[in-house]
C-alpha cells in the first residue's frame, strides 16, 4: 500500500470523520514530527472561506490549556488541511459517551466551562468568526450588570415625591470558581 502524501505530511492513520471532513495522524516527511491533520474538501468558494475562517479562529485560540496547538494550515489538491498538535491517546467526547455513558453533572459542568473559557463564547448566529477571547489563556468572568437607577412608583397622595420600588435580592449569580484549568 502506497502512503498518501499531503503537503509535507504522510497520512498514517484516520482518527475520525465528521460532516465536514476527516482527521488523520500524519508525519512530517523532513522532521518526523507527528501531527493531527484535519482534511476538509473545498468543493466551492464558500467551503474555502469557511476553512480559512476556521483556521484563523483556531489559531487565535492557540496557547489555551484546553485547546490543541495549531501548527499551520494549507490547501492542496482541492482540500484544506489544518495542522494541529496530535494528542496521543485522546478520546473524543462522542466515543467517551458511547463507551462509558453520560458524564456526571460536575464533570459535565467542568467540561462546558473549559470549552467556554477557551472560545470566549459561541459563534454569532449564522456562523462567522467567534468573538475574540478577552483574556487569552483565561476565561474572563461575565461582565457586571449595567448600573441603572432603581425603578420608581408614582407618588402616593399626600407624599412629597416618587417612591423607590423595593427589589428582591438576587438569589443566584454566575460563578467561574468551578472551572478548573490544568497546565499542559
Amino acid at each position: 500500500m502506497q502512503a498518501t502524501r499531503l503537503g509535507p505530511y504522510v497520512l498514517e492513520e484516520r482518527l475520525g470523520a465528521g460532516g465536514f471532513g476527516a482527521v488523520w495522524a500524519g508525519r512530517h516527511v523532513e522532521t518526523g514530527a507527528r501531527r493531527a491533520l484535519k482534511v476538509v474538501p473545498l468543493a466551492d468558494a464558500d467551503a474555502a472561506l469557511r476553512f480559512q475562517r476556521e483556521a484563523e479562529a483556531a489559531a487565535r485560540l492557540d496557547g489555551h490549556p484546553h485547546v490543541v496547538r495549531v501548527h499551520g494550515a494549507f490547501t492542496e489538491q482541492g482540500r484544506g488541511v489544518l495542522v494541529t498538535e496530535l494528542v496521543e491517546g485522546a478520546q473524543d467526547l462522542g466515543r467517551r459517551l458511547a463507551t462509558s455513558g453520560p458524564l456526571d453533572p460536575a464533570r459535565a459542568a467542568r467540561v462546558v466551562g473549559e470549552v467556554a473559557a477557551a472560545g470566549g463564547g459561541p459563534p454569532p448566529p449564522g456562523g462567522g468568526d467567534p468573538p475574540p477571547n478577552p483574556a487569552p489563556g483565561r476565561g474572563a468572568p461575565p461582565p457586571p450588570p449595567p448600573a441603572t437607577a432603581p425603578p420608581t412608583r408614582p407618588a402616593r397622595a399626600g407624599s412629597s415625591g416618587p417612591e423607590v420600588a423595593r427589589r428582591r435580592p438576587r438569589s443566584w449569580a454566575p460563578s467561574t470558581s468551578s472551572v478548573t484549568r490544568t497546565p499542559r
